[in-house]
């Protein structure tokens, strides 16, 4: 049997849980009401049941204590100036063990990594000091999009909005000093309008998608080499990839006008860039993103999931139609960010 817990993006903050033995989601009956729906998906620190969410055009983020799903509280934690936070990342997956590094990584719309660590409590973040900033030397004042950052918390790789021709992704180190080195401070190269970016568990790998075009680069870290790749045609990434080892999860939607609904989940090699195989979503909405699954829910089959596993050359559904379920309320205005979809501790 696997419980899940999933957190919502939209304007309505709520814990579901999702049940596979039962084939069943029912929503926590405490939610919490926001004026609009989250910038990106919630992060979900597992070891301290904690959900950050970053509040669209605003300052800072918002960390929601989710360890009683019945009675939900929110702490708001603010920059040192009036920053806005456009992207979150832990140093360790959501459903992985805590490793050394306990801070919270955040980027900004002018080039700064934003660090919060923990209070005495060693259960949330401080709230009565400023974070620490980091001014990103190589994004040159332009926004951060987003982050994927070590698991020793020693390296971020943040992917930089930029229109100047320079490197869009780049590297900020942290010390004490990594237990592995790259040379120098490298920066590479990427796909026009970068958007995702995310780091294999082991390092080796890192994989840029856009949400504007079919095309991606893999990176290389052992090698300092950046490669373009192409998908199939209308094939844009609708969210940051799920790296397993060797193994990317690539979803992809086909925007039109009218939709954003998705198109696929394609498993993709790491070493070699090739597509290794594919769900068909046929334009399901994208519900919700985890470490090990994902779920869509389609207007006539309800909500279905799909497994990730590192050594699976494509992905495998292995619940269909998961319902009654709350799926109404929690999937609103297919706008939103997909919810995040973690182990469930209760």
């Amino acid at each position: 049997m696997t419980r899940l817990a999933l957190y919502t993006a939209g304007t309505k903050f709520i814990t579901l849980i999702v049940d596979t033995a039962v084939r069943q989601i029912d929503a926590c009956g405490h939610w919490l009401r926001f004026d609009k729906p989250a910038h990106v998906m919630p992060v979900v620190d597992l070891a301290r049941d904690l959900v950050y969410r970053i509040p669209r055009a605003q300052n800072g983020i918002d960390e929601i204590d989710v360890s009683n799903p019945n009675a939900l509280t929110r702490t708001h934690l603010a920059t040192s100036d009036n920053a806005n936070l456009l992207c979150a990342a832990l140093s360790y997956g959501q459903n992985a063990p805590q490793q050394s590094e306990s801070r919270l990584f955040c980027g900004s719309h002018d080039g700064q990594i934003f660090t919060f660590p923990l209070a005495p409590n060693g259960k949330t973040r401080k709230t009565d000091s400023e974070p620490a900033a980091y001014n990103v030397t190589d994004a040159q004042g332009n926004p951060i999009v987003d982050l994927a950052v070590s698991d020793d918390g020693t390296y971020a790789f943040a992917l930089v909005q930029r229109q100047d021709g320079r490197p869009a992704l780049v590297t900020q180190t942290f010390g004490p000093t990594p237990r592995s080195t790259y040379s120098g401070r490298p920066a590479w190269d990427t796909i026009e309008n970068p958007r995702w970016v995310s780091l294999s568990p082991d390092r080796r790998h890192i994989l840029v998608t856009s949400d504007k075009n079919n095309k991606y680069t893999i990176v290389d870290t052992t090698k300092n080499e950046a490669r373009a790749y192409e998908g199939p045609a209308m094939s844009w990434a609708a969210c940051r990839p799920v790296c397993h080892n060797k193994t990317a999860y690539y979803i992809s939607c086909s925007y039109t006008f009218f939709d954003t609904s998705i198109r696929s989940v394609a498993a993709v090699d790491l070493q070699s860039g090739a597509w290794k195989g594919s769900a068909d979503a046929r334009g399901a909405t994208l519900w919700a993103v985890g470490d090990r699954y994902l779920i869509w829910v389609d207007q006539d089959r309800g909500a279905e999931m799909l497994e990730f596993g590192d050594t699976r050359t494509d992905v495998v559904p292995v619940l269909n139609n998961c319902g009654p379920g709350k799926t109404d309320d929690a999937v609103g205005d297919r706008s939103f960010p997909p919810g995040a979809l973690v182990d469930a501790a209760y």
